[in-house]
């Protein structure tokens, strides 16, 4: 049987990656319960790569973009960082038909009294997120997945440090890889940066609630194609989950014949969460039947 590599996302510091990975594998057994299969595999052959305090040396992943700013004194957003929290914002108010009249109709006086950051006008985003908040589309995740992509995009030592670990799982047999939220952004960059020079096999990459769609995210990244390690690529999103805001298909993503399920029912808070996506009974295929080739 193959090997199973699992890439977990954000908000994942300071827990126990033994936990973290039987919560993994239990909802991924759950899920071939659903589609009423069994999987036999042993525990060493799937590797969990753990890199969630390696981000929380860097980010204050307790702190949300709008209470950094509303606080003040300790801003830590830089104006780059925050130019690109903008335009994840634009992009998801357009997406869901909310136009600049509506937020800014929706401005109170506290947020119009906000200080703009450089060039940017940073009430208008916090308004935009609150309105987003409050027609329930659950922008914290989406908000703070965006702050972690630019710190891996954009800091080398902390990419390194990821991407070593992550690398590390993989050995000479063949894999199949599975990424949740900003793990399909760091296993994205793994395998189209490593896996042709390492010789990794790799037969099957699942991303689950991937943002890697959403423009402002993938401009940052050097080139969108499949990793030439990869045979197949498969995606599964809940149309509700503001992370994975579109589908890996034309009109958002190139074309690169990733099979997709875009109806998956994710019951978690946020429309995101790993177990619900896991438990899904397409997904559960995806794997099994690439595991058991």
């Amino acid at each position: 049987m193959r090997e199973l590599i699992l890439i977990h996302g954000r908000s994942q510091q300071e827990k126990d990656p033994r936990e973290l990975k039987d919560t993994w594998v239990r909802a991924l057994h759950d899920g071939m319960t659903n589609a009423r299969l069994t999987l036999d595999i042993d525990d060493s052959h799937i590797h969990f790569p753990y890199y969630g305090d390696t981000l929380m040396q860097l980010i204050d992943g307790s702190q949300t973009v709008a209470s950094i700013v509303v606080k003040g004194g300790k801003d830590n957003v830089g104006d780059a960082e925050a130019q690109l929290i903008a335009q994840v914002v634009e992009e998801v108010l357009a997406a869901k038909g909310i136009t600049p009249a509506d937020v800014a109709a929706a401005q109170t006086v506290q947020e119009a009294a906000v200080k703009p950051k450089g060039p940017l006008n940073w009430s208008w985003v916090l308004t935009g997120l609150r309105v987003l908040n409050g027609l329930g589309f659950g922008t914290l995740a989406l908000e703070l997945c965006t702050r972690d992509v630019y710190f891996y995009v954009n800091d080398p030592s902390l990419a390194k440090d990821i991407n070593d670990g992550v690398s590390a799982a993989f050995n000479n047999q063949e894999a199949v890889v599975v990424a949740h939220s900003l793990g399909t952004v760091v296993g994205y960059s793994v395998l189209s940066e490593m896996g042709e020079k390492k010789g990794w096999k790799v037969p099957a990459f699942i991303t689950l609630g991937s943002p890697l769609a959403i423009r402002a995210v993938n401009q940052l990244l050097p080139s969108i194609g499949k990793p030439s390690c990869v045979d197949s690529w498969f995606n599964g999103r809940d149309p509700n989950d503001t992370v994975a805001l579109y589908s890996l298909a034309p009109d958002h993503f190139p074309d690169l014949g990733i099979v997709a399920k875009n109806t998956i029912d994710n019951r978690s808070p946020n429309h995101h969460g790993i177990e619900e996506y896991l438990g899904d009974i397409d997904v559960a295929r995806w794997i099994h039947s690439e595991l058991t080739k």
